[in-house]
């Protein structure tokens, strides 16, 4: 859901960043009664009420050539190291003034979804299309499937109380991992069952194997030839691995 954050600062889009997005989130959980502080570590916020570790990344929701909206995010390889924090908290600004869309990660579920990726090579950035159908194609297909359509407007999960909060978290988690199960056992039997295509030439139906990325969540529906391509394009220096 897109939301709007009344302000009498007229500030240009190119000026939004990530203490802008920090001072969002601080200001939701405000109005929504909580107290909350900066803090210069891992994460960017936390909640005293509940110890809550909060990491905000900001970024603008992206109007791809096809016509859909991409949003991307840099992950830093602390983040991912388990039990750093609690949440990541991503504002996506629409490109109005302060008009944004948030989607609020349990780091674990963040974890799992990209644990192909080797953080030792440095900063990854990842990319995930919003209201879109179901995907098993895409880099991130899972991110764009699952997580940013549950995560969305989540806020209460960063509102529980100290007794209450990391019982709701590993809720949230589980539920979140079920999903991502159920994606992943329907992206095996898409990709197993090849891909089939009319030539336009012969018109004759002809079928190819799916070819999985080791690497990331690409799926190669043209043989081994494109998926060597994308490793070479996305992954440079893994090629033979």
């Amino acid at each position: 859901m897109i939301q709007n954050h009344n302000t009498q600062t007229d500030m240009h889009s190119s000026r939004v960043n990530g203490q802008t997005a920090e001072y969002l989130v601080r200001a939701k959980l405000a109005s929504l009664g909580y107290k909350s502080l900066s803090a210069d570590t891992t994460y960017d916020v936390l909640t005293p009420h509940n110890k809550a570790s909060i990491e905000v990344k900001s970024t603008h929701i992206i109007e791809t050539g096809a016509g859909s909206k991409e949003v991307r995010i840099m992950i830093q390889p602390n983040q991912m190291i388990k039990s750093e924090l609690d949440y990541f908290v991503f504002i996506a600004f629409t490109g109005k003034e302060l008009e944004y869309r948030v989607f609020i990660i349990p780091q674990a579920i963040m974890i799992k979804a990209l644990e192909k990726y080797d953080f030792n090579r440095g900063t990854l950035g990842i990319s995930f299309i919003l209201d879109t159908a179901i995907d098993y194609g895409c880099n991130y297909g899972v991110l764009t499937s699952v997580i940013a359509p549950m995560c969305e407007d989540q806020w209460q999960y960063l509102t529980y109380g100290r007794g209450s909060f990391a019982r709701m978290r590993t809720n949230y988690t589980k539920r979140i991992k079920r999903a991502i199960d159920v994606w992943l056992k329907e992206k095996a039997r898409h990709t197993q069952g090849g891909h089939r295509y009319k030539d336009p030439k012969t018109g004759r139906i002809h079928k190819k194997a799916v070819v999985e990325c080791p690497h990331c969540d690409y799926i190669s529906y043209h043989g081994n030839f494109s998926l060597k391509r994308h490793i070479g394009r996305k992954h440079k220096g893994k090629e033979d691995k």
